[in-house]
């Protein structure tokens, strides 16, 4: 986990007593007190000078994270070790209470109360806050599905004369399975138990962006009832005997909470090719959003950070019992993490090895982050890629070396040569020729070759141009183009734009050249005397400079 210093929560502080529906002030479950500092953004930050704070020593992040949120640049595991430790404080109730948190749904039946089950929390997991509307929460295809099942029973008092009465003892009552189902399907099912840890795999068969996982739990009560039936009264009618019949009762009920998620399960594939001077091509394209992917000799950088703070439903409890409801403070709380865009398009590093070349996606307007993260985010559209296009500076070509990351935890694809089509990129010459003058035009002809074979390169029949004098033209079957153009100061430049190498194949370089139109010797002499004057000025400037300062570098060519 690597934080992005520049904006998380409250410093830890032992032996502070955390108030009701805050998060907790001091580390726990193995987690180093850094660490702990900035998993809470979303908390009340309030900035403590070192001068002013009464506690354990702090690092420099821990004392940043007291007085603002921190963005990361991973998702960080910290998080996962965190809700495993939390949940098993869940606290534990007899068949008399029932716990649940603030947004649980509950269930009745006769003498089944307050029965609930509540997902505590799906990991590794990222709620990917792509727009302010579009939020979807991914889970990795395999991972760990934590929660909680409560009930309580009531059992009512017996009513009525002595001898007409129904009376109802308590027997047991167990959770007897719960199970966790995909869009209905059950796809992983263990014993009973208040506090739930589900371990789960191979939904990456259930790919989708809308699905719903489901954390069901079968309730049992067990009961016997009495039934009486008075055999005789006395004279005022009061029963004198009684026989009461038993017999055993059951009482069932199943209890469920749902979460949408979307399966984030991501695949690279696109294109690769050699440049004539060894550099590596790549076109990368992906499935889903993803957080850039490394190449031989730099990394390509998507548009997101990421977040965690605390699921606030569960910052409270409430526990219930036959007298009423008393609300207690969490002893368990589960982190969540985010992803959010902070840049307006992807980027490259190090830019002398790795040059951009284009970006497919779409302008997405940026999401608006809840009011209690304290962290800078966009307020103008960013590009949502789905592809990048890069050249890199190496003649390390392994596709192995090519590493996409994804937004969830622990997700990275290696690029498979298989899903990578390799295309050929050839050096073009560009030569252009006079034809003939005269004394207001220029014939020039213009040739557009593959460098190496001589074979004509016809731009007419694919994407790119040729740009000779400001004028776009196309070059015809043999790969030429002869054009009439107003005899201006003589000089007449020309340059191949060639289209992206992934558009057509074979792919080709630029080139350019530069042809002089002056006819007469007075014309070349003109044309020597435009450049010999800038050059000479230069070279006077580097005598003089060299003179003053003793620098020693006259002449240029010393040394060569």
């Amino acid at each position: 986990m690597t934080a992005v210093v520049s904006t998380a929560t409250v410093t830890p502080s032992a032996g502070a007593t955390a108030t009701l529906g805050s998060p907790p002030n001091q580390t726990d479950h193995g987690l180093d007190t850094e660490t702990f500092s900035i998993l809470w953004s979303g908390d009340r930050d309030q900035f403590i000078p070192p001068e002013e704070y009464e506690g354990p020593s702090r690092s420099a992040l821990a004392v940043l994270a007291n007085g603002t949120d921190i963005p990361l640049d991973e998702p960080p595991i910290e998080v996962e070790q965190w809700n495993r430790g939390d949940i098993r404080e869940y606290p534990t109730t007899d068949r008399r209470r029932s716990v649940y948190p603030s947004d649980a749904r509950l269930r009745d039946r006769t003498f089944l109360k307050d029965a609930t089950a509540n997902i505590f929390a799906v990991q590794p997991s990222t709620r990917a806050r792509l727009t302010s509307g579009e939020q979807p929460l991914y889970i990795r295809p395999s991972g760990q599905l934590l929660g909680a099942v409560d009930y309580r029973i009531e059992i009512p008092e017996p009513t009525g004369p002595v001898g007409e009465r129904t009376i109802w003892e308590y027997r047991s009552s167990s959770i007897e399975e719960v199970r966790l189902l995909v869009d209905d399907t059950v796809v992983s099912r263990q014993d009973g138990a208040q506090v739930v840890e589900f371990e789960y795999e191979g939904l990456d068969s259930y790919r989708s962006d809308d699905l719903t996982l489901s954390l069901t739990a079968d309730i049992e009560a067990d009961l016997t009832k009495i039934t009486e039936r008075c055999t005789n009264r006395s004279a005022d009618g009061d029963c004198t005997e009684v026989i009461r019949d038993r017999e055993a009762a059951s009482e069932t009920l199943t209890v469920r909470d749902t979460l949408d998620v979307s399966v984030y399960d991501l695949s690279i594939s696109g294109y690769r090719a050699k440049y004539p001077n060894g550099d590596l091509g790549l076109v990368v394209y992906k499935s889903d959003p993803w957080l850039g992917h490394t190449v031989p000799n730099g990394d390509v950088n998507g548009v997101w950070r990421f977040y965690t703070a605390r699921d606030q439903d569960w910052d409270v409890l409430t526990r219930s019992d036959a007298d009423g409801h008393q609300t207690i403070r969490s002893p368990s709380q589960p982190l969540q993490v985010s992803a959010f865009p902070i840049e307006t398009g992807p980027s490259v590093s190090p830019r002398a090895n790795v040059t951009l070349l284009e970006t497919y996606g779409e302008t997405t307007s940026p999401p608006t982050l809840p009011d209690a993260i304290n962290l800078d985010s966009l307020t103008e559209p960013y590009e949502a890629s789905f592809g990048i296009a890069t050249r890199t500076r190496t003649t390390d070509h392994d596709l192995s070396n090519v590493i996409a990351k994804g937004l969830v935890r622990g997700t990275t694809v290696e690029a498979e040569p298989s899903s990578f089509a390799e295309m050929s990129i050839y050096e073009s010459n560009l030569t252009l020729e006079v034809l003939d003058r005269e004394s207001d035009s220029v014939r020039i002809k213009l040739s557009l070759r593959e460098n190496a074979t001589g074979k004509p390169i016809e731009t007419a029949q694919r994407d790119g141009y040729v740009v000779l004098a400001g004028e776009r033209f196309n070059t015809t079957e043999n790969g030429t183009v002869i054009a009439t153009l107003p005899r201006a100061n003589g000089a007449f430049s020309a340059r191949y734009v060639p289209s992206f190498w992934w558009w057509n194949t074979p792919g080709y370089t630029p080139d350019s050249d530069v042809v002089y139109a002056r006819g007469t010797i007075l014309e070349w002499f003109g044309t020597l005397f435009r450049f010999a004057v800038p050059v000479s000025m230069f070279l006077v400037g580097v005598f003089l400079i060299d003179r003053i300062t003793g620098w020693d570098v006259w002449p240029p060519w010393r040394g060569v």
